[in-house]
């Protein structure tokens, strides 16, 4: 008789995946709101706030603008109320004459208008932080102090404290367009040291 041995059984340990707790929605806290000072910046690369001293002069310039507005509207009247009262008290005045206002007082309106576009674009400018309103305003600041200057030979004694006023005015003017925080508005630092590391 034929005897079978049996084999051994093989033991199978099946391991289940333990269950994955779901994972807790993360709940995402309010925005916090950051309000920051405006920046400007000008084509040059300058960035940061605006000085007080620059919308003071830029509100001074567009002020000046205006005056010279209101003095081209005075030389247009002033050249026709001339004519007039010429005809008026003269018992007809030569048409050359006439003529002569009529010219100048269109001249004069022309420079005056043209005064005050230079104002209107030096003003906007500044507002903006424009590299060429910050060479503009050192120009023009330069220009007003030597011509307060000049006005000093043979003024009234009353006259010249106005002159010196002016004259102090424009010499704070282009110290304070050359102070390192009203460079950097205008862009005027970052032009030098790319002008450095493209010289070096």
């Amino acid at each position: 008789m034929q005897v079978v041995q049996a084999k051994p059984t093989r033991k199978v340990t099946v391991k289940t995946a333990t269950p994955v707790a779901p994972a807790t929605p993360v709940t995402q806290s309010a925005p916090m709101v950051v309000v920051q000072q405006q920046q400007f910046q000008g084509p040059a690369g300058g960035v940061g706030p605006r000085p007080l001293g620059v919308t003071i002069v830029s509100v001074l310039t567009l002020v000046g603008m205006a005056g010279w507005v209101a003095l081209g509207i005075f030389c247009i009247v002033a050249a026709a109320a001339g004519a007039t009262v010429l005809n008026m008290f003269w018992g007809g005045a030569p048409a050359w004459l006439i003529s002569v206002i009529s010219i100048v007082g269109a001249i004069a309106a022309i420079v005056s208008f043209g005064v005050a576009t230079i104002f209107y674009f030096v003003g906007i400018g500044n507002l903006r932080g424009r590299a060429w309103a910050w060479t503009t305003v050192l120009l023009i600041s330069l220009l007003w102090g030597m011509l307060m200057v000049l006005g000093l030979f043979g003024a009234a004694p009353d006259a010249m404290i106005w002159l010196f006023v002016e004259i102090a005015l424009a010499g704070l003017i282009i110290w304070y367009y050359y102070t390192p925080t009203v460079k950097r508005f205008f862009g005027k630092t970052q032009m030098r040291a790319l002008w450095q590391r493209n010289t070096a």
